[in-house]
């Protein structure tokens, strides 16, 4: 173990999934340094958060109401931070010059020991260096990496190593080796309790539930609402067993192309928080999903998977080995649109969502696999 290593930092990106994918890496660096401080600070996709949430700096201590949740009941992470994305973006010149300097005045102030890049945003390898933080890991093939002082081979999404595993050989410069990959997600007895009253009010007590969550936050990565109303109708026709659709406001849209479609009566969820949603998925034998950031959580809490990815992404995201309990299903047809082994995520012109490959991935076969987890729970 490397002596004096007081406070460590982790770049990670804000969402839900890549979240949920590091904790196996962030549970290994505090077992191997229990007594230092875990910092992670968050790059979010999404603007969740407003200007006025940030007061002295463009990077502030996170509100629960973010993708940070994720976190708040975790013990391996002491302290999670946000960046404003959002007002960065909409900087040029010497103003968004200024705005970087104040983020890596606020990073070198924090005196952290060693940073860790977990996805390839060179920003943050600039920001550690003049951070002045000692230990500094990535990965090798970024254009910055020279001002790394660590580097590991692989790189995502070039080399096929799922991500959990690469972000776990992120951890070997500072000589932790861990092989344990499980995923983990904790929630409070308040989310058990908004469940129970959930199942109650809707009469569910005694079913055999099974989510299925339709949304992403990528459009692409979305299966065809025909395809998901499709397969909520056929388990409901199935006796005792009943299918919870699962969405926030985000996928609004999308949920009402598959309400268009659906022929049973359904039953709908609308959890206001990640940590409920995760309470949720843990009474449902099975989650049904895209490749998104609910699959991770529904894998996180114990729950059985069945997702949706397109065409080549198995390569880094396909993780769950277990096929008895996560099985995940791709275009097994030559794609006509992209070039060879890579998936450009082109949704049809006139679409507004799903790609190509997600329109060739074969419902049929989906469905008997559907039925035979279900079979067997």
């Amino acid at each position: 173990m490397i002596k004096g290593l007081k406070k460590i930092l982790f770049f990670s990106e804000g969402q839900i999934g890549d979240m949920i994918l590091l904790t196996p890496a962030l549970r290994a660096a505090k077992k191997a340094y229990p007594e230092s401080e875990i910092t992670v600070l968050l790059f979010h996709r999404r603007n969740y958060l407003d200007d006025n949430h940030f007061k002295e700096s463009y990077i502030t201590q996170s509100a629960k109401f973010t993708s940070s949740e994720v976190y708040y009941n975790n013990t391996d992470v002491d302290i999670v931070l946000e960046v404003n994305r959002n007002a960065l973006r909409k900087m040029k010149g010497i103003e968004r010059l200024k705005a970087e300097w104040s983020n890596i005045c606020f990073l070198r102030n924090k005196n952290f020991n060693a940073s860790i890049a977990c996805f390839s945003e060179d920003r943050f390898l600039l920001w550690a260096f003049l951070a002045r933080i000692k230990i500094r890991i990535g990965q090798r093939h970024r254009p910055l990496s020279y001002l790394l002082t660590r580097k590991i081979k692989y790189r995502i999404p070039e080399d096929n190593i799922n991500v959990v595993k690469y972000f776990c050989e992120l951890l070997r410069p500072l000589d932790i080796i861990t092989k344990d990959y499980h995923t983990e997600f904790h929630t409070s007895v308040e989310d058990k309790q908004w469940v129970d009253d959930f199942i109650n009010t809707n009469n569910l007590k005694g079913k055999t539930l099974i989510a299925v969550h339709p949304g992403s936050s990528e459009k692409d990565r979305r299966m065809v609402a025909e395809a998901y109303a499709d397969i909520i109708d056929n388990i409901n026709q199935r006796e005792g067993f009943k299918a919870l659709v699962c969405f926030s406001l985000y996928d609004i849209n999308f949920i009402n192309d598959v309400r268009l479609h659906i022929k049973s009566n359904i039953i709908e969820a609308t959890p206001d928080s990640i940590s409920k949603l995760g309470e949720l998925f843990k009474k449902c034998t099975l989650c049904i999903t895209n490749n998104s950031g609910p699959r991770h959580l529904a894998a996180a809490v114990g729950s059985r998977t069945i997702s949706f990815l397109t065409k080549h992404d198995e390569r880094n995201w396909g993780i769950y080995e277990d096929k008895s309990r996560h099985r995940y299903f791709t275009s097994l047809i030559p794609c006509k649109i992209c070039p060879p082994n890579i998936c450009r995520g082109l949704v049809p012109e006139g679409e507004n969502f799903a790609a190509y490959c997600m329109r060739d991935i074969d419902i049929e076969f989906v469905k008997r696999n559907i039925n035979e987890m279900l079979d067997n729970s």
